[in-house]
């Protein structure tokens, strides 16, 4: 690999001579340009050691979705690849969670939304239309820090919560150190 293939996304040149000139300042811009080439190279030749994870896929993400293009299934790959990080991520925060830092957090209701919904109606074998209404019930809220998040709530806790009520959430800390709230809201969490 070349230079900047060999060092992308490091933010520093394996090459001595550019470490102290002027133009050692370009690397972090061109090494992230170069990424592309040198996945496509990693990628595409039997030899390199990425090529044990890609090519078992190649074949399947080819037959799943009969690209036109050849980076089709490089994109597909990725894509599902960063999507399975991030939802690995969230979930190890939310059950790795610790359980001794549990505490209560006052948040206010700064709005109440109210969304309109379909049920799906089989209509035939392989045929569903547009079936009974039905609504769902979100509360915006703001916690003290400034921070803001929507919950969904049943129809009776929504009727009961007026705008500008301070509410009471469980909270406690995730294993990556996010915030994590523990249940849902219940009647008894409510001051209006």
């Amino acid at each position: 690999m070349t230079a900047p293939a060999a060092s992308a996304g490091t933010g520093r040149s394996s090459s001595p001579a550019t470490t102290g000139s002027p133009t050692g300042r370009l690397w972090p811009i061109t090494e992230p340009m170069a990424l592309p080439a040198a996945l496509r190279t990693e990628l595409m030749d039997d030899s390199r050691p990425l090529t044990a994870l890609w090519m078992p896929l190649k074949g399947a993400w080819r037959k799943w979705l009969k690209p036109e293009s050849a980076w089709t299934p490089a994109v597909t790959h990725f894509a599902a690849f960063i999507l399975g990080g991030v939802a690995l991520l969230l979930s190890l925060n939310y059950f790795g969670a610790d359980s001794s830092t549990i505490h209560r957090e006052e948040v206010t209701v700064v709005s109440k939304e109210t969304h309109k919904r379909h049920h799906s109606r089989r209509v035939g074998r392989r045929r569903y239309t547009t079936g009974e209404p039905y609504y769902v019930y979100d509360l915006n809220l703001r916690f003290s820090d400034g921070r803001t998040k929507s919950i969904r709530v049943e129809a009776a806790q929504y009727n009961r919560t007026r705008t500008g009520a301070t509410l009471t959430l469980l909270m406690e800390k995730g294993l990556l150190g996010w915030p994590v709230i523990m249940r849902s809201l219940e009647a008894k969490d409510a001051k209006n």
